[in-house]
């Protein structure tokens, strides 16, 4: 078995032998080392190999750059007023042939609003792309239908040790109008306790920004004004700073936030499209333009208050798979191969009140070409049901499981600590007095259609029964079940490619496993992970005045549901991906209380029904204190509304006479009770005495939405309160 399963997927990144070569026209040079030209060289980078790229400034190129080596095929030009020019002629010159026109910041934000010639750009461009997904909707409905969005990416680093003795706050940008840099400078004027420093990077385009900066640096002793500095310099700056801001007036996609959350530093921004098309919605890091008050206060707020700074962590953390080069690599080749007409992925119609911010490219209009390869279906369409709402209710299983435990002539031998008596989340059998193995497998069909995500969820919710045994996980084998005449092989490779992401995060390999060709996609895990055997956490352990610490907000299998029906907006798509793929690592610290007395993983038989087989193994009663249970944003009004899965009426059917409610209860929170999540979170029943340190526990790696939800006492079923 452990031979079948093995070897990194393909990329299927490959175009046809005949090399292709594009034209890539950028305003900026490498002397101007500003996000346009880095754009441009990456995404060179990005498609040599795959067709030949003439990078230059206009086009037709002047006489002192190379010719490129073949006619060239398609355009891709960046900046609709700066680069007008060379769209234009390509046009005039080769008006059959793609050109892609990019939307990098204040041609989107202020060109197109009054220059004809940004306009006509815009015209007569065959495909748009916007870098960040609130620039689609500040392009006017006539050009958006030909729009997309790809994300810039950078090389995640290793967050850095931030220092202790002092907090640092930074600004990265030339110093010039758009980017607003005098907000920052008056921010940095304000008064602060003692070690909050400001610093500035960026060359002066405009003597007065220098002036200003040099009178800041004599005003101010906590600000330095840092000039210009190489992009490896700058990077380990930011890296080092305890928060980057952003000031900007106008932003089409800022690399510099991007930089951040991929190393490990938060964000404050000013409230504009571009930032929140980068940051969500409901980043609680965003002031006011112009306004130094509100920026200060925030920078006040994250020296002084380490919840809050561990807010904006998560908050970026949760958007940092957008930023992933991998998939900036994957969307610009697919840009430009569908654009010839030879894309090795699907597009889709743009829908923006439903379309989740996919990691395949999204809205891309049909391709130029006289042949458009067929759509590989959405993955939530292939089947019944998805992620682990797709469990057997559990009234049905645990009759068919009813007999299992006690066959005749059944020796079960004594090493075996855990086995299916209680329906705990994992086997754990004793292999000597130091170590115990634990072995859980899960799997499920996809509740996303991006393959990726899936393929990470899927992994994700595996693992954690063996964190929810108090264990550390030391290898996994695959399971993969696939409709390989239905889906293209670079679909089911992003898949597994998910899955060895979220493996190599959670420091375990993926050693082997098994593959068959199914009706349905089905992709999970075996999971093995060790514990010492006095540290084992069964779900039958709980005491009476035990409390209850929920670790993530509930809801996930309301927004599959939205997802389904296509109502999901991109916002609770990415909440929805960020806590699916937060690994419960916090298991195996709290295995090492001596106050936690029962672990479990809230899955797909919902809060409700894992609360049951938790009261049922201890033979107590669960009380739940229904205001006090985290949800996630929205998830109550989308259930009033209708939106939910069928399982949790499956789930209520086999356990809902055990369970006790206020008369009063809306229909919504008792769906919400009953809701099948995907990769919930840890259940934790735990002495009172225990509990600021389970919580603490929690938000220590990440886990802000970590609450006490009850407690347990004598009796028996579960009481909503």
């Amino acid at each position: 078995m452990a031979g079948e399963f093995s070897g990194e997927p393909d990329d299927g990144l490959g175009m046809e032998s005949e090399a292709k070569t594009i034209v890539l026209v950028s305003p900026a040079t490498a002397d101007a080392n500003n996000g346009n030209w880095h754009t441009a060289h990456r995404w060179a980078q990005f498609l040599s190999g795959h067709c030949d790229i003439a990078l230059t400034s206009r086009w037709p190129a002047p006489p002192q750059e190379p010719a490129p080596r073949g006619a060239p095929q398609a355009m891709l030009a960046l900046h609709a007023r700066r680069s007008a020019p060379s769209i234009h002629a390509w046009a005039k010159a080769h008006p059959d042939k793609p050109l892609i026109v990019v939307l990098t910041g204040t041609d989107l934000y202020r060109d197109i609003q009054t220059d004809a010639d940004a306009q006509q750009s815009l015209d007569l461009a065959s495909r748009l792309v916007v870098l960040q997904e609130a620039g689609l909707a500040a392009l006017p409905a006539k050009w958006r239908s030909k729009a997309q969005v790809v994300y810039q990416s950078a090389p995640a680093l290793r967050p850095a040790v931030k220092s202790s003795r002092s907090f640092r706050a930074l600004m990265v940008g030339h110093l010039r109008e758009e980017k607003d840099p005098l907000t920052y400078m008056r921010a940095a004027c304000r008064d602060f306790p003692p070690g909050i420093h400001f610093d500035q990077i960026g060359l002066a385009l405009e003597p007065r920004f220098e002036e200003a900066a040099r009178a800041t640096t004599q005003r101010s002793p906590r600000y330095r004004w840092l000039g210009g500095l190489p992009r490896a310099q700058t990077r380990q700056r930011i890296k080092r700073a305890h928060v980057l801001v952003n000031c900007s007036r106008m932003e089409g996609g800022a690399h510099v936030i991007l930089e951040a959350v991929q190393s490990g530093t938060p964000v404050l921004a000013s409230r504009i499209s571009g930032n929140v098309g980068m940051l969500g919605a409901d980043y609680a890091g965003y002031f006011a333009p112009g306004d130094d008050a509100q920026l200060a206060a925030l920078v006040r707020r994250c020296a002084l208050e380490p919840d809050f700074l561990a807010l904006l962590q998560k908050q970026c953390r949760q958007r940092a798979y957008l930023f992933d080069p991998r998939e900036e690599k994957r969307l610009v080749i697919n840009l430009v191969t569908s654009a010839l007409g030879k894309s090795p992925y699907p597009h889709t119609p743009h829908t923006p009140a439903r379309q989740p911010p996919e990691r395949l490219i999204m809205n891309a209009p049909d391709p130029i070409s006289t042949v458009t390869p067929p759509a590989a279906p959405r993955l939530t369409s292939l089947s019944h049901g998805g992620g682990c709402g797709c469990k057997i209710a559990p009234g049905v299983l645990s009759e068919i499981l009813k007999n299992s435990s006690n066959l005749p002539g059944l020796n079960l031998p004594p090493q075996l600590l855990v086995g299916i008596e209680t329906a705990d989340d994992a086997a754990v059998y004793q292999l000597n007095d130091e170590q115990a193995l634990i072995a859980t497998t899960d799997f499920f069909m996809p509740i996303v259609d991006n393959p990726y995500d899936f393929g990470r969820i899927a992994a994700t919710n595996a693992i954690s029964d063996v964190y929810a045994m108090g264990g550390t996980p030391i290898m996994a084998l695959g399971l993969v079940g696939m409709p390989i005449n239905v889906l293209p092989l670079e679909t089911i490779g992003e898949i597994l490619r998910g899955g060895q992401d979220v493996c190599r995060d959670a420091g375990i390999p993926i050693a082997g496993g098994h593959t068959i060709d199914s009706v349905e996609p089905i992709y999970g895990l075996v999971v093995m992970g060790l514990v010492h055997p006095s540290r084992v956490k069964k779900n039958s352990g709980a005491r009476a005045g035990d409390v209850l610490v929920l670790g993530k907000p509930l809801g996930i299998g309301i927004l599959s549901a939205a997802l389904k029906k296509e109502v999901l907006p991109a916002e609770g798509y990415a909440q929805m991906i960020a806590v699916t793929t937060q690994l419960n690592k916090p298991g195996i610290e709290l295995a090492g209380m001596d106050g936690v007395h029962a672990l479990t993983d809230i899955t797909g038989f919902g809060l409700a029904g894992h609360g049951l087989e938790l009261a049922r193994g201890a033979g107590l009663k669960m009380q739940l204190q229904l205001d006090q249970i985290p949800l996630l944003p929205g998830v109550l009004e989308l259930a009033a509304a209708g939106v939910v899965t069928g399982a949790s009426g499956r789930n209520w059917a086999s356990y809902g006479s055990e369970v006790s409610l206020p008369a009063d209860i809306a229909a919504a929170h008792q769906a919400l009770l009953c809701d099948p999540q995907t990769s919930g979170g840890l259940l934790v029943s735990c002495a009172p005495e225990t509990e600021a340190e389970v919580l603490a526990c929690f938000k220590r790696q990440g886990f802000l939405e970590a609450r006490t939800i009850g407690r347990m006492t004598q009796g028996s079923g579960l009481e909503v309160l």
